[in-house]
């Protein structure tokens, strides 16, 4: 039985199984250049919705991520035949 491969995180990009030349030139363009690089790096848009927060810290327009219990769901088909749903959630401080 083969011993599996392992890779550090100071491995070269290329060197990893899959990537290859032409596509490790390509990611050399976008700053990788080992696994650390690759396991580190984040689209332009992530948002990062780790945590939780307190219904009293929320602030319009900002995204964030709560804790609660789903009490009511509603979907109604807008006027472009996309689907709306909302939910009433309710969490420690208010809904």
């Amino acid at each position: 039985m083969n011993q599996p491969t392992t890779y550090s995180p100071g491995t070269l990009i290329a060197d990893l199984p899959g990537v290859g030349t032409v596509r490790a030139t390509k990611l050399r363009k976008l700053g990788l250049f080992t696994a650390k690089d690759a396991l580190l790096h984040f689209p332009r848009g992530y948002k990062d919705f780790s945590g939780d927060h307190e219904w009293k810290d929320l602030l319009g327009g900002k995204h964030a991520a709560i804790i609660g219990d789903i009490s009511e769901v509603s979907s109604h088909t807008t006027a472009h035949g996309r689907t709306l749903t909302s939910l009433l959630v309710q969490c420690t401080g208010g809904f």
